[in-house]
């Protein structure tokens, strides 16, 4: 399967998309859904509160604001922070539990939608809000991908002192690039965004440099749907000389599969002081390589405990 660039290619993702729009429905078992997919299709807005180990507590987050929900893993060690991006939370880190057997890690759950203000889907000030929120309790080592990684920027420039270190995968903060050719041509993009989703995903690869062959599942139309309602990751004012100038420990990760978000990632990392990490295998979802990830993350994290 490829990006469309044309009309006449939109046939090569019709059954992909058909599959989506159809278990939106509620009509999931009666088409060819990949089983990953059909978990993600079968969750609720909600998390299901339960007990124990892996309990979720939803926390309210200020007047005005949607409350976020927060999965607990593990009771020893540093507290770590993990923020999800356009995916969602169970599918971005699946591969991370284990990380509980020696640190106290902490899965937030965005809310899909929020009431009030200019994005009625994810934005990244408003989740910073919220992270600064978590941060009060206790200082935490902060983990964000993709979308996420930009609210883990923010909130770490407004309160440098609560945050022990950075972990960057992939952020999507395009802007820091400065390249007027690229700036314009999001800024277009967002402008005459097409209602068709097929070309909303074709613009969007474009500029990504994402891969010219992809697979498509109904969780990947999803969040390219919900890619509409997000505020614009590329204009985004980060703090990059504030983290560099507290000398908060930073790691940027990327895939090696986009010439564009390695040089995003490449670029966050020297601003910061930080340091650029390529790992391969599973392009933009760096950590669901599961233990080389997690095995340097580790280290990371200690190395900025000991500080």
């Amino acid at each position: 399967m490829v990006w469309p660039r044309r009309v006449s290619q939109r046939r090569a993702v019709r059954g992909s998309l058909s599959a989506f729009w159809k278990s939106r429905r509620g009509d999931v078992d009666r088409y060819h859904v990949p089983q990953g997919s059909r978990r993600w299709l079968s969750q609720q807005p909600t998390p299901r509160i339960c007990q124990g180990r892996n309990a979720v507590q939803v926390r309210p987050v200020g007047p005005g604001r949607s409350s976020i929900h927060v999965q607990h893993w593990g009771d020893t060690g540093p507290r770590v922070i993990l923020v999800h991006g356009v995916r969602t939370a169970s599918l971005t880190w699946s591969e991370q539990e284990p990380l509980s057997q020696r640190m106290r890690v902490e899965v937030v759950v965005l809310p899909e939608h929020r009431s009030g203000g200019q994005f009625r889907g994810g934005d990244y000030l408003r989740d910073a809000d919220d992270l600064m929120d978590l941060l009060a309790d206790e200082p935490a080592h902060l983990v964000g991908t993709d979308y996420g990684a930009l609210s883990c920027l923010v909130a770490a420039g407004r309160r440098p002192h609560r945050v022990e270190s950075l972990t960057l995968i992939e952020p999507t903060c395009i802007g820091v690039l400065r390249h007027p050719a690229i700036v314009d041509m999001c800024s277009r993009w967002w402008r005459e965004r097409p209602q068709d989703l097929v070309e909303f995903a074709a613009g969007f690869a474009r500029f990504s440099g994402l891969p010219t062959e992809m697979a498509f599942t109904a969780e990947h139309w999803a969040a390219i749907e919900r890619l509409r309602e997000y505020r614009p990751p590329w204009d985004a004012q980060l703090p990059l000389d504030t983290i560099a100038q507290w000398g908060i420990p930073t790691q940027v990760y990327s895939g090696g599969h986009s010439p564009v978000l390695t040089a995003v990632a490449e670029t966050v990392a020297a601003s910061t002081g930080g340091e650029h990490v390529e790992l391969f295998g599973r392009e933009h979802a760096v950590q669901t390589l599961g233990a080389p990830f997690n095995e340097r993350l580790g280290r990371h994290i200690d190395a900025a405990t000991r500080m």
